[in-house]
């Protein structure tokens, strides 16, 4: 004797109601704007200079307490701490620093020099060279 248990109804044993069919809206076209086109003689747009910041080789990094101070995490961090090292040297040798600590994903030294003296970590004395006074004609 074997014991079967009752018809189960299941999704699949379900047939699907034909359900209307709705055809999708039509949208209208979008239609762009006509340029006008491009004078290869004209004459470019003049961008404005950027900031100078005082940054060049033989400028002096003084960090400032905001640095000390910062919460940053990952690359700023490394970068941050690799700054507060070269507090009172020269930007010259932070950057040759920089270029041996990076991965290839850090950017370079020098934008990371720029991004602390932009964002108030650092600031950066430039040098001036002395000059010679000029030589006297010869005779």
């Amino acid at each position: 004797m074997s014991i079967v248990p009752p018809a189960v109804k299941t999704k699949n044993d379900v047939k699907p109601t034909a359900a209307p069919v709705v055809p999708p809206k039509e949208k209208a076209p979008k239609v762009k704007a006509e340029k006008a086109p491009v004078d290869p003689n004209a004459p470019k747009k003049e961008r404005a200079p950027r900031k100078d910041l005082g940054i060049s080789k033989e400028s002096v990094i003084t960090v400032t307490d905001k640095a000390r101070e910062a919460k940053v995490r990952g690359k700023r961090l490394e970068y941050r701490d690799l700054l507060v090292k070269f507090d009172g040297k020269k930007v010259g040798e932070f950057v040759e620093a920089a270029k041996e600590k990076d991965t290839g994903k850090g950017g370079s030294g020098a934008s990371w020099m720029r991004w602390f003296v932009e964002e108030g970590y650092a600031t950066v004395t430039r040098v001036e060279k002395p000059v010679a006074p000029p030589a006297a004609p010869k005779v």
